[in-house]
């Protein structure tokens, strides 16, 4: 069914990536206000910055709970949430304990797409937990970028 949440046994392409939509939005919106500010573009810098304040409501209404958990329970949306500022700071440090939280899980593997696995060991390490970046980083079985190294890889693959 279109729209169901991740983790249920709904195919990729019927889930709703609405929270990825809206937040790579709210990012681009932010990195152009920052660009037109630097070129002396005040007008569109306020512009840009309005709607990114606007889109950054709207990610935090829809995608963060009362009790302060975030609807997509992925450490995907957890690293995106984190880096691109979508959690209040007041919430950091709870939405980064439950994106460690999410890596224990896994046994300790990275559970993350082509559009977080950048971020994750950035966000882990600048949140406080370098030793859990490094467990990921050294980690030799699948899924991991070593198993892939060992399997002979020269790149890093999708699957």
């Amino acid at each position: 069914m279109v729209g169901a949440p991740a983790g249920d046994d709904t195919p990729f392409y019927l889930q709703d990536h609405g929270p990825v939509a809206t937040a790579y939005l709210y990012w681009s919106a932010h990195l152009l206000s920052r660009a037109a500010d630097v070129l002396g573009k005040t007008d569109d810098a306020a512009k840009y910055t309005e709607f990114a304040a606007r889109v950054l409501a709207a990610w935090r209404a829809e995608f963060i709970r009362p009790d302060g958990t975030l609807t997509v329970d992925t450490q995907a949306n957890h690293v995106r949430a984190l880096t691109f500022g979508l959690v209040p700071d007041e919430l950091r440090p709870r939405i980064a304990e439950r994106l460690v939280a999410l890596v224990r899980a896994a046994g300790n593997h990275l559970g993350t797409g082509f559009l977080s696995t950048p971020y994750l060991l950035p966000v882990l390490a600048d949140t406080g937990h370098l030793d859990v970046a490094y467990e990921l980083l050294f980690q030799d079985s699948h899924p991991s970028w070593l198993a892939m190294i060992d399997r002979g890889a020269t790149t890093i693959w999708e699957d």
